[in-house]
């Protein structure tokens, strides 16, 4: 039995020592920001994002489609707050509030001007701003307070 002992404790000994004595590799990662290549969850999170800024760009585009058939109806935008959600049950509505996810707010409604905006769940706003003379204005920030069509400023998104 002492042979045997001593056997596997000289053998554990050398595989020991032999662990000790191999050499390793070193590898080098590099990082995607290093090489200027996205990485796929970024890819990603970008996706979702965009995503995101498009679904609150529909939502006013619909508002917009029934705020013009309210117009359409009396040649006037007083009294959109109480009447659109009757033409465009589908969306969520609020008067004059800070834009926020889900919702679009009527910011402005009087006679041939009105401003809606909404909050992306990315966090990015956007607004419509309409002066029947003018045309329509698109910007990227909350109209909560407008007191015209102008003041959906900060740069277009296309609808």
């Amino acid at each position: 039995m002492k042979g045997i002992i001593s056997t596997i404790v000289v053998a554990s000994l050398l595989l020991l020592m032999a662990c000790s004595t191999i050499t390793t590799t070193t590898t080098t990662t590099t990082t995607a920001s290093e090489t200027g290549q996205e990485t796929p969850a970024s890819e990603f999170a970008k996706a979702a994002i965009r995503a995101q800024d498009k679904a609150a760009e529909s939502s006013l585009r619909n508002a917009v489609a029934a705020s013009k058939v309210f117009f359409t109806d009396g040649a006037t935008y007083t009294g959109l707050n109480s009447s659109v959600a009757e033409i465009e049950p589908s969306l969520t509505w609020a008067g004059n509030e800070p834009a926020t996810v889900g919702t679009i707010s009527i910011d402005l409604a009087d006679h041939g001007v009105f401003v809606l905006s909404t909050r992306s769940e990315s966090g990015h706003l956007f607004c419509v701003g309409n002066d029947e003379s003018s045309g329509d204005t698109f910007g990227t920030v909350d109209g909560y307070g407008a007191t015209s069509a102008a003041d959906c400023t900060g740069g277009p998104w296309l609808p």
